[in-house]
């Protein structure tokens, strides 16, 4: 979608990418995810840290009303998240474990109408989403990344 690119290369994205990530940066990829109602717990429905460099910026569009009941991406703050001592790079994580050393009131919900959202370092926060238990959440999804990228996934499966 041509709106979204454009969004996605907007001065002022690419001053708040610049500012966290610093001058050297590439736009990484841009989606749309649909997320339907389920109650299922895998995947991106789990804690985890995403591993796309040691630093990343995402920035949550919502598309439509996003309220608990319908999957909003939930992180911890970085600090809270690097207190907590779950290792980085160890796949995901069941609630009772984030729990154990997070307390609930730390968690973040990003929940808004359509055209409210976040950046998130979603390397640096542990996060979920996608828990949709009412009606579909549809989120646009920026990512920024160092250039050149550490690409840890990549590497971690040689």
């Amino acid at each position: 979608c041509d709106k979204i690119i454009e969004l996605a290369n907007h001065p002022t994205m690419m001053e708040i990418a610049a500012g966290y990530l610093g001058t050297s940066f590439k736009l990484r990829s841009v989606g749309v995810y649909v997320s339907e109602k389920n109650y299922s717990l895998y995947s991106s429905q789990l804690f985890h840290y995403d591993m796309n460099d040691l630093h990343q910026l995402k920035c949550f569009i919502n598309v439509n009303m996003v309220t608990a009941e319908n999957g909003p991406l939930t992180f911890v703050p970085a600090d809270v998240s690097e207190a907590a001592g779950l290792s980085w790079g160890t796949g995901q994580f069941t609630d009772e474990t984030v729990f154990a050393s997070v307390p609930r009131p730390a968690l973040i919900e990003l929940v808004g109408p359509p055209a409210t959202g976040a950046f998130v370092d979603t390397s640096r926060c542990l996060h979920f989403g996608s828990r949709t238990k009412t009606e579909r959440r549809v989120v646009i999804m920026i990512q920024y990344t160092p250039d050149p990228d550490v690409s840890l996934k990549a590497k971690r499966k040689q």
